[in-house]
């Protein structure tokens, strides 16, 4: 008995799901438990099982009507990996268990995939007996009503589904458990709550008109016993009290709703009902869900609340509510970090603009007040070495706190350093400063003169230029600074006396208009940025100016947006999802005299059921219900339906909006709807794990040593994973919470005595079949022969890990001490300079050590093994790292092996030469579930990689920087800069891969590079250009001369040929050139050259067939760049000289200066004797020829 009750404990540990919501939210339980499910599987992916996301889960999300389209793991998303693992399972249906083949099946029936539901229905029917499936009610009951609930219950036979069930009734009348359904331990009946009220559903969808009696009255039985174990508070648990109320709880919902009978009828001696305990107690204050350590506890109240008609609050819930339950959560979790990344000075005197209180929010038993002083006093023991825009967070927070001597030392601190290019030389932290002294009214205590003189020092002032009156810095122009820095020139000049400053606000407001986008949000047009800060600091900026925050309107305001689409469904704010997100959209909040929204903001229901949506009018704090006035409409009039009162109701499965008008205002909130029937590990593939099992009498019978644990196996990167992994003889067996050992070689489990496991010498919560191990991770098997015997420890069992079999850990991030050194040396430098260790390839930065860099608003170089990654501001606001779960940056330069690097030589064509090592490079993030995510793309970062100091090549021009491109296995040119001076080769880059410098070597000059070149008419100009590294092949000493070249590949060339470095920051004007296109720098830079334009004001066009008109024009234009003007070859009439041109009225208007330049020129003749085809396109042949002629014209 006390073995069974430590496998209960251990089974039902208490999880805690992230993220949070309000606590009174209408369907805040679902939506929290969905975004665990969603943040599970990104994680870890597919685990077919009850404690993973698997095709149960699937399932339930499915009928709840959750889109789960963009949940991805590794690039599967979750509907292809659950197809993928009930394919596997139908390979071997045998050595599953008939719970887990109804599961699979349930997620064909509603993936309609009716070839995998027939494969999984016949493995069920034929081992189907009078004992069920699998002879354990722990597998069969499940499956006998997950098959009533998708109805294929029909399939099987229901005599002998009748017998199985009823067997496992407990049916003695003076037993108090009579009724129940369980199982026999030792020869002793355990009822279980689950078991019984699946039970209870199975023998109704097997008589659901009631007219077997004998059904009927196992029915009653069971019911009477469940509602005996009804609690207080409305929650359903057995006297164990190991169980998790939540599920146990939903199991109720989902029964009652299956009998046709009010969820909220059984209620307790406290008046309390399930529907009560579900919506009051499942969601708590934090936004985790009650219970657990799994996903059994979300999936199962998705299942339940997707059954229930989700009552409205009385009390209306605003987007300020969550937005500070956000950050109070935020809080509570992780502490202060002073930084825009996390709750710090600048978070809490948004909050006392707020007027909120935060007196109870506590983190380790400090106050937010408390840690904000402690944070405060820190800084102003050196502040030389923080930013100024993080003093002026700093002093804002003393200011609303009333700690006028913190307010004087900080002011004091600025005024020291100011000068004429602001406080750090460095706009992004100048900007906020000003900014912020003069929102708190302290710009006086500086010298106006001085600040002036930084402020418009930043501003683009350009008229012809497309971002005239934006300010920025050499990375360009800057949303975010360009509000800050028109508010800060309005609190210069607030009497609009300097005609200077006002222009220059003017200009700015200009440009900061026409990036307003019809949904009513403001974006840059790169998209780098949250869409809801920008709209915030927008509305900020109307605010300070005392204009109209509904001046702007491009279809919507800035004020809807922020209303009706700051708010993600998951309690979190803004493209990112982080504290940055609430804390502008409050600030943003905190302006409005008035707020119009709906309640809930986010709901889902199934099919057929309502709910009564409400609209509030917030007008100077005072809050009124007017739903009855407002106009109610709904965008898709099939999904959903609503009246005259804001009654909605679910008409099919999809997702939509339902609209309130009032008083010239708008307000929406998403509705998913899904089906109206109920619903009800390890991020690794392969890990290393020690693995010890010690038997009866202490003796060791396997180990201790290590195995491999491969996802693919039976249990998956569980513990009993790592049994299964080392090939001992060992037996399970099944009871409700899944699986637990009964015997390992030959020693089985008897009476008191058994089978328990201890992970790196402590006893998980949960059995060994559901607990996630991780690399290096040491598990023992032991046998337990009393409940008080200490379990063996490792370090006990006379082995340690073995360096060969374990990873290196990972870095730790570089230490504070030496950072704020970086960043004080970067004011004379230029840029935050970090080098690691001579014998370490890897260095990394904590999330709180990459926003203090970035606030310092200085460069990052990175050196590591003689290579260096420098990252700009830009660089640092990537979006991987920008999200809550990433906690660090890690940079990292490997040299390849000799071995290695040969099999990449042998690669190199005989005209290219290797200088100096391979690099293997990456950067990537590291997530709190230890993850490393790779970084899609950089916006502007460089790399230098050393020159050996032999290598004379780069003198001559010969020496180019090359990446491997492991899709066509080929070398490709990534040009560069030589720096004598620092003896490095540099070169922008976009991604990481393998980096190395190559010397160009002249080839013979009857050397053959394209094997279909030969007897090609332009087969010389073709391998010369090849052999300078401009032109590529396609395959294998392939070319493919006479294929046609798109604009995208031409450009790319002539990138090449102009020593242009990539700049896919510039070609972000075009919205049909991707951010992740192998051609997007070369065609930035080559626009940013005025090499080539856009095929109109928005598109590049860059499949599109180059014409040979075209091609006219852009040779016209790289001649001219290169100190060659063909003008004097041809004038504006000169296309007149080419009468003999049939077609020359076929060439464009701007295109015939050009033309006739190209001709008169010999860069380009006519294809037929008396045609130049303007619009024909070109071939590869014919564009690598014009391109030579170019070349061989300029000085």
């Amino acid at each position: 008995m006390g073995l069974l009750l430590a496998i209960i404990m251990m089974a039902t540990a208490l999880w805690a799901v992230p993220g949070a919501q309000p606590a009174q939210a209408a369907n805040g339980p679902i939506n929290s438990a969905v975004q665990y499910l969603y943040e599970e599987y990104t994680a870890k992916g597919l685990a077919n099982r009850d404690t993973g996301v698997g095709s149960y889960a699937f399932y339930v999300l499915h009928q709840a009507g959750v889109d789960v389209g963009d949940w991805q793991y590794e690039g599967i998303s979750l509907e292809e990996a659950v197809i993928d693992e009930i394919n596997t399972d139908l390979s071997n249906p045998a050595e599953l268990s008939a719970k887990l083949l109804a599961q699979d099946l349930a997620a064909a029936v509603v993936l309609e995939r009716e070839d995998l539901a027939d494969g999984l229905l016949r493995a069920l029917e034929g081992r189907e007996s009078s004992t069920g499936f699998d002879s354990n009610i722990y597998s069969d009951i499940p499956a006998y009503e997950l098959l009533g609930r998708i109805g294929r219950l029909g399939v099987m036979d229901a005599g002998l589904a009748k017998e199985c069930l009823l067997a496992a009734q407990n049916k003695t009348a003076d037993d108090a458990d009579c009724g129940s359904f369980g199982g026999l331990f030792d020869g002793i009946f355990y009822p279980d709550f689950m078991t019984t009220a699946q039970a209870v559903r199975a023998l109704h969808f097997l008589d659901p008109d009631g007219v077997d009696n004998e059904v009927q009255v196992a029915i009653d039985q069971a019911l009477y016993w469940l509602q005996a174990r009804q609690r207080a508070d409305g929650c359903f648990l057995d006297e164990y009290d190991y169980d998790i109320p939540i599920v146990d709880t939903a199991e109720v919902i989902i029964t009652l709703e299956a009998l046709g009978q009010d969820p909220a009828s059984w209620k307790s001696s406290g008046g309390n009902s399930a529907v009560d305990y579900m919506m009051n107690e499942a969601l708590n204050s934090d936004g985790n869900i009650g219970g657990g350590k799994d996903v059994q506890g979300p999936v199962w109240v998705i299942c339940a609340c997707s059954l229930l008609d989700i009552a409205t609050p009385e009390i209306p819930i605003s987007p300020t509510d969550y937005a500070l339950e956000f950050l109070r959560n935020e809080y509570v979790k992780t502490g202060l970090v002073d930084n825009d990344m996390g709750v710090g000075s600048y978070t809490f005197y948004v909050l006392h603009q707020a007027g909120v209180d935060v007196g109870d929010w506590q983190y380790k038993g400090i106050s937010l007040k408390e840690a904000v002083i402690e944070e405060i006093n820190t800084d102003l023991s050196n502040p030389a070495e923080l930013s100024a825009k993080l003093l002026a967070q700093d002093l804002a927070a003393a200011v609303v706190l009333e700690r006028e001597d913190l307010a004087g030392e900080l002011l004091r601190a600025l005024e020291d350093r100011e000068s004429s290019t602001g406080f750090d030389s460095n706009i992004y932290s100048d900007i906020p400063a000003y900014e912020l002294l003069g929102r708190i009214d302290r710009l006086g205590v500086m010298d106006v003169g001085l600040a002036k003189e930084c402020l418009l020092a930043a501003q683009n002032k350009t008229p012809d230029d497309a971002d005239y009156g934006s300010f920025g810095g050499d990375w360009g122009p800057d949303f975010m600074t360009t509000t800050q820095a028109v508010r800060a020139l309005h609190y210069l000049d607030p009497q609009a006396a300097d005609d200077e400053i006002q222009q220059a606000i003017s200009t700015g407001l200009d440009w900061l208009q026409a990036r307003h986008r019809t949904d009513g949000c403001f974006l840059d047009e790169y998209d780098y940025d949250d869409p809801v800060t920008d709209t915030a600091e927008m509305i900020m900026t109307l605010a300070a100016l005392d204009q109209d925050l509904y001046s702007f309107e491009n279809s919507k305001t800035a004020v809807e947006y922020v209303m009706n689409e700051a708010l993600n469904s998951d309690g979190s704010f803004g493209k990112y999802k982080n504290v940055p997100g609430a804390v502008w959209a409050l600030s943003a909040y905190n302006l409005l005299d008035t707020q119009f929204y709906l309640n809930p903001l986010h709901l889902t229901l199934g099919a057929g059921r309502t709910v009564q949506f409400k609209a509030f009018w917030q007008d100077d704090g005072d809050t009124a219900d007017v739903t009855q006035g407002a106009v109610w409409s709904v965008a898709d009039g099939t999904i959903i339906s609503v009246d005259d009162t804001g009654l909605v109701t679910a008409l099919k499965e999809g997702r939509t909006r339902v609209f309130a008008d009032y008083n010239g205002l708008t307000a929406s909130a998403w509705v998913t709807v899904g089906s109206s029937t109920p619903g009800g590990g390890n991020d690794e593939t392969d890990i290393t794990v020690g693995l010890a099992v010690v038997g009866l009498g202490n003796k060791v019978l396997y180990g201790p040593s290590y195995v491999s644990v491969d996802k693919s196996n039976k249990w998956g990167l569980t513990a009993l994973g790592a049994l299964e992994a080392s090939g001992i003889d060992y037996q399970t067996n099944s009871w409700s919470y899944g699986d637990f050992v009964f015997c390992i070689e030959g020693q089985a489990n008897s009476g008191l005595s058994g089978w328990m496991y201890t992970v790196n010498d402590a006893i998980p919560g949960g059995g060994a079949d559901k607990y996630n191990i991780s690399d290096k991770d040491k598990i023992i098997f032991y046998y337990s022969e009393s409940m008080d015997q200490q379990p063996p420890r490792w370090d006990e069992l006379g082995q340690q890990s073995p360096t060969d079999l374990l990873m290196d850990e990972r870095p730790e991030p570089v230490k504070d001490a030496d950072l704020q050194a970086a960043i004080k040396n970067a004011r004379d430098i230029g840029r935050v300079t970090l080098t690691a260790d001579s014998s370490s390839t890897a260095l990394a930065l904590s999330s709180e050590q990459v926003a203090r860099i970035y606030n310092t608003g200085f460069p990052l170089a990175v050196t590591i093994q003689g290579a260096q990654f420098i990252l700009s501001p830009d660089s640092l606001k990537i979006k991987e790292l920008a999200t809550d779960q990433s906690t660090m940056l890690e940079f990292s330069a490997q040299k390849l092996s000799s071995e290695e690097a040969t099999v990449l030589t042998d690669l190199f064509p005989a005209w290219l030469k290797l200088t100096g090592d391979i690099y293997e490079l990456t950067i990537q993030t590291l997530d709190r579930d230890d993850t490393l995510q790779d970084i899609s793309l950089f916006p502007d970062c460089q790399v230098c990689l050393p020159i050996p100091t032999d290598i004379e090549a780069e003198a001559a021009g010969l020496l180019k920087a090359f990446w491997y491109n492991e899709d066509s296995r080929q070398w490709v040119n990534m040009g560069g800069i030589y720096n004598a001076e620092e003896g490095l080769f540099s070169f922008s880059v976009d991604h990481f891969s393998k980096y190395t410098l190559l010397e160009v070597v002249q080839p013979p000059e009857e050397e053959i590079i394209f094997l279909d070149t030969l007897g090609h008419w332009a087969r010389g100009e073709i391998a010369y250009m090849a052999t300078a590294g401009y032109v590529v092949g396609v395959g294998e000493r392939l070319f493919a001369p006479d294929a046609q070249i798109t604009r995208a590949e031409f450009t790319a060339i002539l990138a090449r040929m102009a020593g242009l470095l990539p700049n896919p920051v510039a070609a972000a004007c075009f919205n049909d050139v991707p951010v992740d296109a192998w051609y997007r720098g070369a065609v930035g830079a080559a626009a940013a050259e005025g090499l080539v334009y856009g095929s109109d004001e928005n598109s590049f066009a860059p499949d599109a067939l180059v014409t040979r008109e075209q091609m006219a024009a852009i040779l016209v234009r790289f001649m001219a760049k290169n100190g060659h003007d063909l003008s004097g070859d041809a004038g504006a009439g000169s296309i007149d000289l080419h009468p003999a041109f049939s077609d020359s009225g076929e060439i464009s208007p701007w295109a015939q200066l050009p033309v006739a330049q190209a001709v008169d020129s010999e860069l380009l003749v006519g294809r037929e004797k008396d045609m130049f085809a303007p619009q024909g396109s070109a071939t590869r042949a014919e564009a690598t020829v014009v391109l030579y002629r170019a070349l061989q014209k300029l000085p």
